[in-house]
């Protein structure tokens, strides 16, 4: 049994020893990288930087109302649509303070059937929304939802 063992490790080493190995060789090139590994680089979290980027937040939603009608001009105007025109809503539809469709931005819910004016037309992200004046306040909604008075 030993015997075997030892034929079967000199075999292996054999095979190995015979392979032929070659030497890479690889040009130097004198380039230094910077990453955060080399550096004594650190980041210290804290909930300010949360507070930071929920006050950017804000800034970017309630800077929508800034979007100015020359991001408008290629867009098609709806010929249902016109702006100082009164319409109503062709269902329950979600009154925003901003043209996104986040959760927190809901002013209210504007019900089947109300009469709102339209101020503005816009279209943010590719969606359409309406400017609209509806129960004293101003706000967005999807212009979808919308149909003229006749």
């Amino acid at each position: 049994m030993k015997l075997k063992k030892i034929l079967c490790f000199l075999v292996i080493i054999i095979s190995l020893s015979s392979c032929k190995a070659e030497k890479e060789k690889y040009k130097s090139k004198n380039l230094e990288v910077d990453t955060i590994f080399d550096s004594n680089f650190s980041y210290n979290y804290s909930n300010d930087d949360d507070e930071e980027l929920e006050n950017l937040g804000r800034l970017i939603k309630d800077k929508a109302d800034d979007i100015s009608d020359t991001d408008i001009i290629n867009e098609k105007k709806d010929s249902n649509l016109e702006v100082s025109k009164e319409f109503t809503t062709k269902k329950e539809i979600e009154f925003r303070k901003n043209p996104f469709e986040d959760e927190d931005n809901i002013i209210e819910k504007i019900p089947e059937n109300t009469k709102v004016e339209v101020i503005k037309n816009v279209s943010v992200d590719g969606k359409k929304w309406s400017k609209i004046s509806y129960n004293g306040n101003t706000g967005y909604v999807k212009r979808g939802f919308l149909k003229a008075i006749k």
